[in-house]
């Protein structure tokens, strides 16, 4: 069942929940931002700047952390998922396609295209 259509930004490839804050994250790949809908009706709740060609998304339970991959940067960066404030930025592997959260170990995984 559909339940919403919602305008993002340019070019979206990457969607995640978050439980936290029941809402929605998605990564638009075309303007390198990432923005943050209240799930419960869509609503936009903020815009934010990351690296270049956001390409995926991952909401990290453990933390209240969203990650996110740029693919032409060859970074994972970490956003607070309260109020979108960017946390840390990491080196991987080349043109990054892929991430995931393992809320066992509490770690970040990455797939790489280029490495």
């Amino acid at each position: 069942t559909l339940l919403g259509v919602y305008n993002t930004g340019v070019n979206p490839r990457g969607v995640t929940f978050d439980s936290y804050t029941n809402s929605i994250w998605v990564a638009n790949y075309g303007d390198s931002s990432i923005q943050k809908f209240r799930a419960s009706d869509g609503v936009l709740l903020g815009t934010y700047s990351t690296g270049s060609n956001p390409f995926a998304v991952v909401f990290e339970n453990v933390g209240n952390a969203v990650w996110v991959i740029c693919y032409s940067d060859s970074v994972v960066q970490k956003f607070n998922a309260s109020d979108g404030a960017l946390l840390t930025t990491y080196s991987t592997g080349f043109n990054p396609v892929g991430i995931g959260f393992d809320s066992f170990t509490k770690s970040i995984w990455v797939s790489s295209s280029g490495s």
